[in-house]
């Protein structure tokens, strides 16, 4: 073999590494093509079955993200509004505020005991509160987001019409429609505006029971001709029996009506 004959066996040898290597360089463009395949219709940016589960889930999935932050800010802002924890008195302290009474042992600690009960009473009444103030308030802001996205969607499928939009922005009309729905009947069910006043009310005549037996103690050591400890003790038991009852509503009769629309549907099938 000549050394011409060399040189072009070398010069033939790279040629065929370098299409090796670009056939190994195509493989992520091939790759890329299949997923795009099985997100979109061939020929059209139409989503396939896949391509709306992934959208459907990614919406969900912000939505969630959208409803936990909201939920995080309202209980901190809860927490600083109600600020129960430092008003309250423990049993310790409340024996010490009572030891003036001019009052047997024996009822004294009664007036404890009915202390920590209207206190008891009054953290939870908050609670139920707070925790409907906090869901009323993802809720509708989770309708009003929504509703925001569904008219943006409504008002480009008006414009190109049900067959010409893609439908992706019908997905996203639909999901958003569903939510709103979804988060509008879940305030009705549950009864958020009733079930915070009614708690609201409680907590407010706990409150003001609270603070007539802490008044009581204060001022019976100087007047003692006032209503005696036996008595004031008979009526705030009075009280706390007019108070203590359930302090929560639901609209069970709103499920059996969203049935309705589906039996319509049957009974066209039918």
């Amino acid at each position: 073999m000549t050394i011409a004959e060399d040189s072009t066996a070398e010069r033939l040898i790279p040629v065929k590494e370098t299409a090796e290597d670009a056939g190994i360089n195509n493989q992520p463009m091939e790759s890329s093509i299949s997923r795009h395949n099985k997100l979109f219709c061939p020929g059209s940016n139409r989503l396939t079955a896949l391509g709306h589960g992934l959208l459907t889930g990614c919406l969900l999935l912000g939505t969630l993200v959208i409803n936990v932050g909201m939920f995080s800010f309202a209980i901190k802002q809860e927490s600083n509004w109600l600020n129960y924890d430092n008003l309250a008195k423990d049993r310790e302290t409340s024996e010490s505020a009572v030891a003036s009474v001019q009052a047997t042992e024996a009822e004294r600690t009664r007036m404890v005991d009915q202390l920590i009960l209207v206190q008891a009473r009054m953290k939870t009444h908050a609670k139920v509160m707070g925790l409907f103030y906090t869901l009323n308030f993802v809720s509708l802001g989770t309708i009003v987001l929504m509703a925001g996205v569904a008219s943006v969607s409504l008002f480009f499928i008006s414009k190109a019409g049900w067959e010409q939009i893609n439908n992706a922005v019908i997905n996203v009309f639909v999901i958003s429609a569903g939510l709103i729905i979804f988060h509008s009947n879940f305030i009705l069910i549950f009864k958020f505006q009733d079930n915070i006043k009614l708690n609201g009310q409680l907590y407010s005549e706990y409150n003001r029971l609270y603070n007539s037996i802490l008044s009581y103690w204060a001022i019976q050591p100087s007047t003692p001709e006032m209503i005696l400890p036996a008595e004031f003790i008979l009526s705030t038991d009075q009280q706390l029996a007019d108070l203590g009852k359930i302090s929560l509503e639901f609209d069970v009769d709103r499920i059996s009506e969203l049935r309705q629309p589906l039996k319509v549907f049957e009974g066209q099938e039918n």
